[in-house]
Order: C-alpha cells, then structure tokens, then sequence
C-alpha cells in the first residue's frame, strides 16, 4: 500500500548475521501492476536484485517459502568449484504450514522427475544458488516468461534452461527449501495424488501460540536409539532439530541426512571420547530461536508435547522433570537461548558421566531463572544397560562418577564463594582432575585413610605491611570412609 513503516521495523530486527537492504523504486515492474515487464511473478526485479547485490553467489527466496537453517552453508559448499547449485525441497502445507514430504518428482535438478522430458529437469527457483559472474547471461531471463505463457509465471524454466546447458551442478542432496503449497495452481489436484494421505496427516495446525523452539539431541553409537527416537522429535512443532554427531562410528550423520533431511546434523571428530556437555554446547550456538530443548537421543517425546506446548514457555523459566534424580530423563530440559548464553552454557569440566544437568540448573538459578516442572509423562527414556551408558569413559563404576562430580562441584562453588566471581574453564578442568586423582587414589588404597584435597587460596600480601608473618589461605576436603563416620554426623559428611 506504499506504507514501509511495519516493513521497516522488522527488517531493523533481523539477526546480526544478516544485513537486511530494502530495495523500493516507487512502482511495479511487472505488467500485472502497470509496470513494464512481461514476468507476472516479479517483473524485472530478480534480474535487477541479482546485479544490485553485493556477492557472487546469489539465492532466490520468496515471501512465503523459507529455508533450513543449514540451507546457505549447504548451498555454498555445493557450488564450490560450480557455476550453480541446487537443494531439494520439502511440500507445506498451506494452511497448517507444516511438512507434508520431500519433493521427489518435480523439483529434482537435470535429467530427473517428472519434467525430465519436457524441460529436461527443473529446479524450484527456491532451491537455486548461482554465481551471478559465471553464470552472468541467465540472469536476463528472470523477466521473460515462456513464449505463449498465459499466466506469463514461467521465466524460472528459462533460467533453468540456461543454466542446466551451462554446466553440472553441485548439489547438496538435502532438502532444506520449504515450498508453501498453492491450492490454486493447476498441478495441485496431481501433487496430491503423488502425496496421498501425507497431505491430510500435515493438516493438523500449528497455532500461533507456540514459541520457537530448538530440540538439541546428541549421538555417541546410540543410533539404534535415535532411529526410535528422532521420527518423535521431528514431526513435532519445532523450530529445527539439531543432532550432534559425537564422533559417531555407526553412521548417524548419514542416516540423519538421508531420512531426515530438514535436521541439522553437526559433525565433532576431534574427540575419541564423550564429553556430553561439550557436544550440547555445540548445538546450542548452531540454535536460532528464543528456546531451547535439550533431549538425549535415548528419551522418547510423549503424545502430550504438543498440547502441553502450545500453553507456551514463560520467559525468565527453565522446565525440568519433577522426578529428576529418579529417572533417566532427568537431563531434558526447556530454557532460553539467552539464559543460557549468560551462564556460558553447560560446565566442560564435567568430563565423566553426568553432573553436567544439576551443575546446569544450579547455574540457571543463579541468574534468577525460575525452575518449573514440565508434566512427568512429557518424556519416557529406553530402557537401557548402564554398560551402554558408560562405555565411552575410563571409568566403569557410576558410583564414583557420581562421587567425583559432586565433589568437583562443591569445590567450584566454594571457590566461586570465595573468590566472587566465575572460575574460567582451565581453572575448573583443572578442579575437576583433582576430583578425579582424589578419587582414584581412594579406589586404590581401598578407602581405608581419609583422603584430603588442598586447595591453595593464595595469601593476603597486605599481611606483610604489617609483620614479619604472611596469610597463606586453603581449603581443604576430606573424603572419610562411610563406615568409619558416627552415625550422628554422616549427613553432614
């Protein structure tokens, strides 16, 4: 209507990875608004957007489609060494907005799918990446539809035409593109019967009330569980899916990409072992939206996520189980993006089996998130051997996992106590070895002296100006062999 002003305020909001840049003439370009060019679907505004902006490689979204999150970086590792790439798409749904399925007959690149020949391939203009110099005299055909196009929306078949006699492609295999369905066009009714009852199951609304939100999974050899668990996870109202592959050796990126091509899957190859907070670390910074969703790839999403969702998550809230402790879905848990940004995310020290959640939820408290529990039948884990459990650690007994990490603990927060401020992750790995030397020790000399930890305070150098003496300051731990404590004192020992 020529008022900006909405426009304007978000594009002012966009993320500062993206440098938003509004392009408005004045008019149309397009003969279907009094402008001057044949193309109905956009004049000569492609052609003209592709010169103006400022990089090689261009990519073409319109206003009611988007794109994975993985989408660009995709995109540009395919077209590497190319002069023009491809992804594949996924149908919506045009009321719910939900994924229907993978586009597995048009939109499918040269010599595939249904306009294999008549057009010899197609790509959806949605899925396209292309280096504008290389690739310089397509650009033109954005503007000129089809010679006896009636509805004059067909110039995307002359830049396809141009490219796909330009050279091969590079292409991605996943499908990151997400093509809003449009009831009116005339091969709809054919869509539908390629989809079948696919349509009808995405039916169900997504209303609005649900925040976004990211589900942040992470595999080490259990993708005999995340093949249960993932098809849960992905069919439900989320923002995206991210799946950390932790040097995996049973091929769980591959499977993800093939199965589930709409998941992010973040690959870690520099660690033989599992460092569980290290790898939910990693898949928050690659999350976008205000919530997050940690989930183990063993926990299985329950029939009641949706409706339980769709009440919304509070700001300033973190949701735990209310049987945590208790119950292997103790470390599932919905925060936000920026709660957990300001605590540095999950403690790295926390190098052994668990201990890495309650450090999390302690931390989250102190920065006056309020925890609140979500319903018990939200989440239900497989069943599995505590073998499986701990079989990428050194250690074997999960009692003295559990003895290490809270004494590490307790020795973080005293020390936090003392000296008032964060320990940086150095200084914490290097709390955590002692906790681990201690306990070692303990298992070796068979528990049968106390062992003790010294943790030197530093001394108070303003001692000297005033004697010949100076304050050194410790802290010191003894870890006492449960039977030889009075019954009296145990709890406090």
């Amino acid at each position: 209507t020529g008022n900006l002003t909405q426009l304007q305020a978000l594009l002012n909001v966009a993320p500062s990875h993206v440098t938003p840049c509004l392009f408005y003439p004045g008019y149309s370009t397009s003969v279907r608004h009094g402008g001057v060019h044949p193309a109905r679907d956009g004049g000569s505004l492609r052609t003209v957007l592709s010169y103006l902006a400022n990089a090689r490689y261009v990519a073409y979204l319109d206003d009611d489609n988007w794109w994975a999150p993985n989408h660009l970086s995709s995109m540009l590792s395919a077209i590497a060494n190319k002069d023009w790439a491809f992804s594949l798409r996924w149908f919506v749904h045009p009321e719910s907005r939900q994924s229907v399925c993978i586009d597995e007959w048009e939109s499918m690149g040269p010599g595939r799918g249904d306009f294999a020949s008549k057009f010899g391939g197609w790509v959806d203009p949605n899925c396209l990446m292309i280096d504008k110099l290389s690739c310089e005299p397509a650009l033109r055909w954005w503007s000129i539809p089809l010679h006896g196009d009636q509805q004059a929306m067909s110039a995307d078949r002359h830049v396809y035409d141009w490219l796909q006699k330009k050279s091969a492609p590079g292409k991605t295999g996943l499908a990151t593109a997400f093509y809003a369905m449009q009831p009116n066009d005339e091969i709809h009714p054919y869509r539908l019967q390629h989809m079948g009852s696919r349509y009808s199951a995405a039916s169900l609304p997504v209303r609005a009330a649900i925040p976004r939100l990211t589900a942040i999974t992470t595999c080490k050899n259990r993708l005999h569980h995340l093949k249960q668990t993932l098809p849960l996870l992905a069919k439900q109202p989320l923002t995206d899916v991210i799946v950390v592959d932790y040097g995996c050796t049973q091929g769980t990126k591959d499977w993800v990409r093939e199965h589930y091509p709409e998941v992010t899957v973040i690959e870690v190859l520099d660690d033989s072992g599992f460092n569980a907070a290290r790898a939910r670390n990693i898949g928050a910074k690659a999350a976008t939206s205000p919530w997050l969703l940690f989930i183990d790839a063993d926990v299985l999403v329950g029939d009641g996520f949706y409706d339980w969702l769709n009440h919304g998550l509070m700001p300033e809230k973190f949701y735990i189980t209310p049987n945590f402790g208790s119950t292997d879905v103790s470390g599932t848990c919905f925060c936000t993006r920026q709660a957990f940004a300001e605590i540095g995310g999950y403690d790295e020290a926390f190098s052994g089996w668990g201990g890495e959640d309650d450090d999390l939820y302690r931390q989250l408290s102190f920065k006056s998130q309020q925890l609140l529990l979500y319903p018990a039948t939200l989440f239900s884990a497989i069943s599995h051997s505590e073998d499986e459990r701990l079989f990428f650690y050194s250690e074997s007994n999960i009692n003295n996992h559990h003895m290490m990490n809270h004494w590490y603990s307790y020795m973080k927060y005293d020390l936090m106590a003392t000296w008032g401020r964060s320990l940086s992750l150095t200084e914490r790995i290097s709390l955590r070895k002692l906790a681990t030397d201690a306990q070692q020790q303990a298992v070796s000399e068979g528990r049968l002296n106390p062992i003790k930890i010294s943790l030197n305070l530093g001394e108070r150098i303003e001692m000297k100006r005033f004697s010949a003496w100076k304050l050194e300051r410790q802290l010191v731990y003894s870890l006492v062999e449960h039977s030889a404590v009075n019954a009296n004192d145990k709890d406090k020992n």
